[in-house]
């Protein structure tokens, strides 16, 4: 289970912070200074996919995690992030069950979910075991919803 998932359900109080700029060394500094997560955003910032992944590699090469905000129900972009391995996905402007439903059924291979296979960083490019990433380590992977509209707090009542 990675480092993230562990702390999240031991219900330890989690530290991270939110990277909107697009300079890879950023995100390799705060992952050194011993955040538990760094936020990277492709929902509100021009951050590409290049540079996403050398985020990634950046913070992953310090030991750190990384969390990506993607897009509203974008499953292209969804696709391309969890094909790099980060840590956790968030999904933004979730209005009802039905959505979140169908967000995280795309981070799911069959039979759980809906998610095409291609994976890249996220197995070391063949170099790891492709049963074992499917069976156990894409379930990792963690997931997030952004509540960000009164209308959404309907349906958690």
């Amino acid at each position: 289970m990675n480092a993230l998932k562990t702390k999240i359900k031991a219900g330890e109080k989690l530290i991270g912070t939110h990277v909107s700029l697009v300079d890879p060394s950023i995100c390799e500094i705060l992952g050194m200074m011993g955040f538990d997560y760094v936020w990277i955003d492709m929902e509100h910032t021009c951050i590409d996919f290049q540079t996403l992944n050398e985020c990634l590699l950046a913070v992953r090469a310090v030991g750190g995690n990384a969390i990506v905000r993607i897009p509203q129900h974008d499953y292209t972009y969804l696709k391309k992030v969890l094909e790099m391995g980060p840590d956790g996905i968030v999904f933004p402007m979730i209005h009802s069950v039905e959505e979140a439903k169908a967000d995280i059924s795309h981070t799911l291979y069959p039979p759980y979910g809906e998610r095409g296979f291609g994976p890249r960083s996220a197995i070391s490019y063949g170099l790891s075991d492709v049963r074992k990433y499917i069976e156990n380590e894409s379930l990792d992977l963690c997931r997030f919803i952004q509540i960000e509209h009164v209308h959404a707090i309907e349906w958690l009542h």
